[in-house]
């Protein structure tokens, strides 16, 4: 596989990890009864045991510790409070927060540009600046 190919996979394991994420913090707010393997084979179109394993940790790790990492974010949060924060929103500071603190070989840069190119691509147009500053600060 060459780089192109190898950037194109993980900026796609990036996007499916942030609508899994999304999807299970819907189905929560709503009180739907959902299945994470589920939902995981439902956004990336594959049997769960043929998903790719980093996709899997990080949706599991993120969703194990949401209670942690909105007690880390929550300080940071000037004139908001986490509940109120958009999902997707929430989705993508879950997904960066436990890439740093509970996976290993990820940097605070690559992270934080991983988060803001999100942002940019499915966040109103300056809601990536918002997730730059938090992350910025939190990781």
């Amino acid at each position: 596989m060459n780089n192109t190919n190898t950037i194109s996979s993980r900026n796609k394991a990036h996007s499916s990890i942030l609508f899994i994420i999304y999807d299970v913090l819907l189905f929560d707010k709503f009180a739907v009864p959902y299945d994470v393997k589920e939902v995981i084979e439902n956004i990336v179109g594959g049997k769960y045991d043929e998903v790719d394993p980093f996709i899997k940790e990080c949706v599991i790790k993120a969703l194990l510790h949401e209670e942690d990492i909105k007690a880390i974010i929550s300080p940071f949060l000037i004139k908001w409070r986490y509940e109120r924060l958009p999902l997707l929103t929430r989705a993508i500071f879950l997904a960066s927060v436990a890439k740093i603190k509970y996976l290993s070989n990820f940097s605070k840069e690559v992270v934080i540009d991983n988060a803001v190119k999100l942002a940019k691509r499915y966040l109103s147009p300056n809601d990536y600046r918002f997730i730059n500053a938090i992350l910025d600060k939190v990781l």
